[in-house]
């Protein structure tokens, strides 16, 4: 969920190959919004518009994550985190799988290969640029995803 000039907009999976962005205008006009608050114990949305006020909602989360819950036991460590561009990824892998980041429009940035065992994996984004960016390593019947932010 994000503000932009044109009001609310959400996707259901930030990883994908092509990101698509919907409007959440559910009783708001389409406006400015210049900040979004949520409230963590009952996932309420205070949405700030441009001259026209405040407007709540309730955030639904069914489908709203394009991140795979974590299947328990799985382990994926990214770090440091944040970092100026040079990373590590470490993960124990059952089976060979696929590491795999992306940016937060969706694209594919960098795709490795991973052996079973416990996988150590340094990485280096410092030509990528600053952001958010999203390191995923999926296997069978692992999926793990972690967020990683370039300073």
């Amino acid at each position: 969920m994000i503000a932009t000039e044109t009001g609310i907009w959400s996707t259901t999976d930030v990883l994908a190959a092509e990101v698509t962005w919907t409007p959440q205008v559910s009783g708001m006009a389409n406006v400015r919004v210049d900040m979004l608050r949520v409230r963590p114990s009952d996932f309420t949305v205070v949405a700030a518009s441009h001259g026209r006020g405040l407007f709540t909602t309730t955030w639904d989360l069914q489908g709203s994550s394009g991140i795979d819950p974590v299947i328990a036991g799985q382990e994926m460590k990214v770090y440091p985190n944040p970092t100026s561009g040079e990373f590590r990824v470490e993960a124990a892998l059952r089976e060979p799988g696929l590491l795999t980041i992306r940016d937060v429009q969706g694209r594919l940035i960098r795709s490795l290969k991973m052996v079973p065992g416990q996988a150590s994996q340094p990485l280096d984004l410092r030509r990528e640029g600053k952001g958010t960016y999203f390191i995923r390593i999926e296997s069978p019947g692992q999926n793990v995803v972690k967020q990683l932010i370039v300073r």
